[in-house]
């Protein structure tokens, strides 16, 4: 059941930064009726949101969940579902938010150049926006985050396989966060070991169509696509397949 609430005193569980947990979802988290998207059209309700708390690196945080109703006639026809993973940290003088983490259940890829040609029928998990505030830069909310957004999409994928809910996918212009998600094996694989980072494998693969450009930001240091004189060019396209 979602449900929300003020901070509880007794934490459920603590994440160790050293430990192999992959999200934060408390074992009663549990993916809500999204059958009326396989309508063709259907009316919002009010939004489903499941918190809970959490404590990370020493900090005490509180997680939200949030499955938010629209029309599909007010945005693109190919979007089934939007949903946002927001962290907040508890301070001495309350709360105040350090992350937000955002995705949409899409049917096929985002961008049209990246669609297959064979006519399949396949969704993905799309994560549309990602940010984490100054202050809790560095403490592994993005990892986090990333790796709870996996879940909640194979427990999606799993509840409604005829979605075929194949893959997550990001795009982006920041060769941070390209750092950050391209899989380890895929740099070894292709002659870029040595731009592997520490830390756990994110695992997300460059689209084929990306892979000379993955390439060449890489070797070149930049921090932004823009600062090779690409202007015009479109995000790069990071893929992970999922595992059910």
């Amino acid at each position: 059941m979602f449900t929300s609430g003020e901070k509880s005193n007794n934490f459920k569980f603590e994440i160790n930064r050293d430990g192999n947990q992959k999200n934060i979802l408390p074992e009663n988290f549990e993916i809500p009726d999204l059958s009326f998207l396989n309508s063709s059209d259907y009316a919002p309700n009010a939004p489903e949101e499941f918190s809970f708390d959490f404590k990370y690196g020493g900090q005490d945080y509180r997680g939200k969940v949030l499955f938010v109703r629209v029309r599909k006639s007010e945005i693109s026809p190919n979007i089934l579902a939007k949903i946002e993973f927001d962290i907040e940290a508890y301070e001495s003088d309350g709360s105040e938010k350090a992350s937000g983490f955002h995705f949409i259940i899409n049917k096929g890829p985002t961008v049209r150049k990246y669609e297959d040609t064979d006519g399949a029928t396949y969704c993905c998990s799309n994560i549309n926006y990602r940010y984490v505030e100054p202050d809790y830069r560095g403490r592994g909310l993005a990892e986090l985050s990333m790796d709870t957004i996996e879940e909640i999409t194979k427990r999606i994928a799993t509840k409604y396989p005829e979605w075929q809910l194949d893959f997550l996918e990001v795009y982006t212009r920041l060769v941070s966060i390209t750092k950050l998600l391209v899989d380890k094996e895929w740099l070894a694989e292709n002659g870029l070991k040595e731009y592997q980072r520490s830390g756990k494998n994110m695992g997300y693969s460059p689209d084929e169509q990306d892979f000379e450009r993955v390439r060449d930001i890489l070797k070149a240091g930049l921090s932004r696509l823009e600062d090779g004189g690409g202007e015009g060019l479109s995000d790069i396209r990071l893929v992970k397949r999922i595992d059910r």
